[in-house]
């Protein structure tokens, strides 16, 4: 499972489990600390995904294209078609402005 998934799925069983414990307040001591242990549990999971997850990128976080456009900026038939695309669209805007 990816770890953007996992952290999502972690965040809905902390509020549902934060929900259950506001609405039924008033509810026996062995119950309420099952499920604040149950809540603790899952914010630790939490914190170790993401911790987890940093380190075993060991990189900094990226924009999604980032890789794809520094892959094709390697190639000289990719530089002239990213200058003919930015001139195409620098044309259309001069276009528009006159």
């Amino acid at each position: 499972m990816k770890s953007r998934k996992a952290l999502k799925r972690l965040d809905k069983a902390e509020e549902l489990l934060s929900d259950i414990l506001e609405r039924y307040g008033a509810i026996q001591k062995q119950p309420r600390e099952t499920l604040e242990s149950a809540r603790n549990l899952v914010v630790r999971a939490k914190k170790s995904l993401t911790i987890d997850a940093g380190l075993a990128s060991g990189k900094d976080p990226v924009a999604p294209g980032a890789a794809l456009s520094a892959m094709l900026l390697q190639k000289p038939a990719a530089k002239a078609s990213i200058a003919r695309a930015n001139a195409k669209i620098a044309r259309r805007t001069a276009a528009a402005h006159e």
